[in-house]
């Protein structure tokens, strides 16, 4: 349904409609007017022929030129053969008497000869003037007289037919007119309620004239309508005396047509704009209003902000942000008394306290400005040390102030030049590390294998075989050794993916535990576990939390004193999930507590024993990349280690 009411055809045929019904409208009202002034000339829309204006019309100009005779009667001049001539003119009976002087067409003075006729005037001058004016005077009667005038009966009965035939042709004429408008504005509804629609969507689609001001389509309406009235009272006043418009009449047409399509063109623009909400937001007083209080806005804040910036600087400057306080502070007090001084004596007038003012104000802002500039390189400085090396101390102002933030600048960019080549080192220590494990484990590989083999066979002398034992367990402690510097160097290198996983933390735990019960045995420790009754449920990488917890239990079983206890607690408490391995140490500690988590670090100085140094490393690096913390302390013999997942 909405393809065929909303389709361009329809649209077009209603547009078209419109344009019809209004012209054909226009051309009835142009030839019924023509009609009236060309040939009846006695129809004005009256009830009854006895008030017709154009009978009241004649009788009224009659009377009006009788008038003027009796007033230059009065004033001593006598009617002549001209004022009859043009008394003929009227198609009118009238009898006058004035200071003896009459003036009729019939000689007839009986009164009620006159007024027993509806269309006729007696003034017997009882009245204190006839309200008449000519050049802007009023002329009042100075003796009595009499006028008496009434239509003639044949020129009334010869335009009752006249009348009656206007006024059949006017009623018919406004039946139809009022039809071809009801036509006419019911398609113009029609294309109101179509305008931004079409067949193919729902949406509400605008033109481009849609985005022309309110105010500008308000003025093309009225200054086309304005042309539009002009142009047809120009042209109706030309059908007056012309036999044939024609012409006149197509010429109307053409402005009415093209009249009403401006007002449909312009009245569905604003429709549109009305359905899109856009009706407002296309007025250009309203989008000048709405960007003048912007600007107000705009200015407003920006001198709160001004304002605001003045007193924190200022307020600054007392409270000792800046290192020249005392200059500042100084000279704000000087001038105050210059300006103060100024005003007591007068001296000079007020140019010199103007003058004063200026200076005062320029001054503090001088040196408010080389203060921010103070404060931007003491920050700028500051950030600096803290290790942003790429941060560029701007806002200082030229000269030794801008001077000293290049250098200073100058400074950071080589830091960090510095700090580039020093972590690029360290990453290529960490890949060259990487690499070497990686070509040593098929070598390794190949040794531990033909050892194993040679372990098999009872070799000659039997020395031999203690030799082949005592390079299994060597070669054994490499490829550990090989592949826990692997493994650290890939972690510390952010080359290790972390995946996680919902696991529970305690039986994960449990499982290193017992996958270590036969080296815990062998130690002769005793493990004492404190677990909590619930699930510990966390998201980390299974294998990689694994691993640390095997480190550090093999950490425990290494270097932990004989016939002492291990104590493993976990925990969930406000920092998250904790678990804490401590231990009795069989050396003496005398390392710092973040010494001990670095690469190769081991806490028997002596190294004697089974340790590689990286199993504390690899632990910390684990942790942190699955977004938690290794903490270590030491507490004389007591060694303590904390993995906190959060």
């Amino acid at each position: 349904m909405k393809r065929i009411v909303y389709s361009v055809w329809l649209k077009a045929a209603a547009f078209v409609l419109c344009l019809v019904m209004a012209c054909l409208a226009a051309f009835i009202a142009a030839d019924n007017i023509f009609y009236d002034l060309t040939i009846s000339g006695v129809y004005r829309f009256e009830t009854r022929f006895e008030n017709s204006s154009a009978l009241n019309r004649e009788l009224n100009n009659a009377y009006d030129y009788l008038y003027l005779v009796r007033r230059d009667i009065e004033n001593g001049t006598a009617p002549d053969e001209s004022d009859y001539a043009a008394m003929e003119e009227y198609n009118a009976e009238y009898y006058m008497l004035c200071r003896g002087i009459v003036m009729s067409n019939n000689s007839i003075s009986d009164v009620r000869y006159y007024t027993d006729s509806e269309f006729s005037i007696a003034d017997n001058g009882s009245s204190d003037g006839y309200p008449y004016e000519s050049s802007g005077e009023y002329f009042e009667r100075r003796e009595d007289y009499t006028i008496l005038i009434k239509l003639r009966d044949s020129f009334v009965e010869e335009q009752r037919p006249l009348w009656e035939a206007g006024r059949e042709r006017w009623v018919k004429s406004i039946a139809v007119l009022i039809i071809f408008l009801i036509i006419g504005f019911l398609a113009y509804i029609y294309l109101l309620l179509a305008a931004g629609r079409r067949s193919g969507d729902d949406e509400l689609h605008r033109l481009l004239i849609d985005r022309v001001w309110l105010e500008f389509g308000l003025a093309a309406a009225i200054l086309s309508a304005v042309l539009y009235i002009c142009g047809c009272l120009v042209f109706l006043d030309m059908m007056r005396g012309a036999d044939n418009p024609l012409w006149q009449e197509i010429v109307i047409i053409l402005l009415t047509a093209a009249e009403t399509a401006v007002l449909i063109t312009l009245s569905q623009s604003q429709v549109r704009n009305m359905k899109n909400g856009m009706f407002l937001k296309t007025s250009g007083t309203v989008i000048i209003c709405r960007r003048a209080w912007k600007i107000c806005v705009m200015a407003i804040r920006w001198i709160f902000r001004f304002l605001r910036s003045v007193c924190k600087r200022t307020a600054g400057v007392f409270a000792g942000k800046y290192s020249g306080k005392r200059v500042i502070i100084a000279f704000i007090i000087y001038s105050l008394i210059l300006v103060i001084l100024a005003m007591i004596t007068g001296a000079g007038g007020w140019f010199a306290f103007v003058l004063a003012v200026a200076v005062t104000v320029l001054g503090v802002y001088l040196l408010l400005k080389y203060s921010d500039g103070f404060e931007n390189l003491r920050q700028g400085i500051k950030r600096i040390r803290g290790g942003e090396f790429g941060y560029r101390i701007s806002g200082c102002p030229e000269g030794f102030l801008s001077d000293t933030a290049n250098d200073v600048n100058d400074i950071g960019d080589g830091l960090k030049k510095s700090v580039e080549a020093a972590v690029k080192s360290e990453r290529m220590k960490a890949e060259l590390i990487t690499n070497v494990s990686h070509d040593l484990k098929t070598p390794l590989t190949s040794i531990i294998n033909y050892a194993d083999l040679l372990s098999k066979e009872k070799l000659k002398p039997d020395e031999a075989n203690d030799y082949v034992r005592i390079i299994c367990q060597k070669s054994a402690r490499l490829k550990n050794l090989t592949q826990d510097l692997f493994d650290i160097s890939k972690a510390q290198s952010g080359n290790e993916e972390v995946v996680s996983e919902n696991i529970d933390i305690k039986l994960l735990l449990k499982q290193s535990l017992a996958e270590m019960d036969s080296e815990i045995e062998k130690s002769g420790l005793e493990f004492v576990i404190n677990l909590p009754e619930y699930e510990l449920y966390k998201a980390a990488d299974g294998k990689k939390l694994s691993r640390v917890f095997d480190n550090l239990i093999s950490n425990a079983v290494k270097y932990s004193m004989k016939g002492t206890r291990v104590y493993i607690t976990q925990v969930q408490d406000e920092r998250g999930l904790v678990t804490e391995f401590k231990n009795i140490s069989a050396y003496p500690m005398n390392f710092s507590e973040e010494e001990i988590t670095e690469r190769f670090v081991r806490g028997d100085k002596a190294r004697t024993g089974e340790g590689s140094g990286l199993g504390l490393a690899i632990a910390k690096s684990y942790t942190e990349l699955m977004g938690g913390e290794l903490r270590i302390k030491t507490d004389g013999d007591l060694f303590k280690a904390v993995v906190i997942l959060p």
